[in-house]
């Protein structure tokens, strides 16, 4: 037995069925009681709620969501004019509120969609020797014509620009003052004409093409020169939807080959002058589109 601090006439002890006090006043021991051994185990905690996040974390770049027990929350895109809010949903633990959703609102430098950050891209056009047919399948970072086309301005000779009622010309071989063409932009066809064969990258942003084919301007009825913002092949029935025509035709030139009124009937057998009603829109690709409203 030892002694108690709290009180020295108390002997305690144990056993194996229990706790023995004994206590002792003015030499007389007066008391001797047994206690069953009670183990009181401390109360274990409860687990703290799992949180996933399938996006791994932050991550701009693609639409997460978080899951914590039964409830879960996206990363999704604010409401906000600029169009480029993103509000990223994460797992947290770093405080003593134990595991929680978190949030970091984030600027996206190309816009945000469908819960991410657009990200950049980029794409190669292989431009041939004399005339070609092109278009951006990518939304360039510079709608300059004379930036965009920096790279390579000492191989070209003239780009060249179709509207309803007029051409305008880009040359880096003139003032710029004579220039009418001063922008560049996807889902618009271009002449383009180079003294050699060459390839310019650029980088830019994916087109939400069922967009691109609504807003498109409305096609007037003879000769259209069209482009395919996009980067995958695409049915000639998806640009078809931008017009009511009857009839429509496509080509685009090959091997640098200008396709006019004189040498169309011959493109029409010889392929190597172009690729006359193609069953696909390639990407970098522009078309003459002639159309027959009736």
């Amino acid at each position: 037995l030892k002694i108690s601090q709290e009180d020295p006439t108390l002997r305690i002890g144990e056993t194996d069925t229990g706790v023995v006090i004994k206590e002792k006043r003015e030499g007389i021991p007066t008391l001797l009681v047994s206690y069953p051994l009670i183990e009181h185990a401390e109360p274990e905690p409860e687990p703290e709620p799992e949180c996933t996040d399938s996006d791994g974390g932050i991550n701009y770049d693609v639409k997460g969501t978080v899951v914590i027990g039964d409830s879960e929350e996206s990363d999704y895109c604010q409401d906000l004019p600029n169009g480029k809010n993103l509000v990223e949903v994460y797992c947290d633990d770093a405080d003593d509120m134990g595991v929680h959703t978190a949030i970091s609102l984030y600027n996206c430098h190309y816009g945000c969609k469908d819960g991410a950050c657009i990200p950049l891209k980029s794409f190669t056009l292989q431009l041939n020797k004399g005339w070609n047919l092109i278009s951006l399948p990518l939304e360039p970072q510079t709608n300059n014509i004379s930036a965009f086309f920096e790279p390579i301005d000492d191989k070209i000779t003239v780009v060249r620009e179709y509207r309803p009622n007029n051409v305008n010309i880009y040359s880096p071989e003139v003032p710029a003052r004579f220039n009418t063409l001063s922008e560049i932009g996807s889902g618009i066809g271009y002449q383009i004409k180079m003294m050699e064969s060459v390839d310019l990258t650029y980088t830019g942003t994916e087109v939400d093409l069922d967009e691109f084919i609504r807003e498109y301007p409305p096609l007037h009825d003879n000769w259209n020169v069209v482009g395919m913002p996009s980067l995958q092949d695409q049915q000639v029935e998806s640009i078809s939807a931008i017009s009511d025509a009857n009839k429509i035709v496509f080509f685009t030139y090959k091997n640098g080959v200008e396709i006019t009124n004189e040498n169309y009937d011959e493109a029409k057998t010889n392929p190597d002058f172009g690729i006359i009603n193609p069953d696909v829109l390639k990407p970098g690709k522009g078309y003459m589109m002639k159309i027959v409203i009736e």
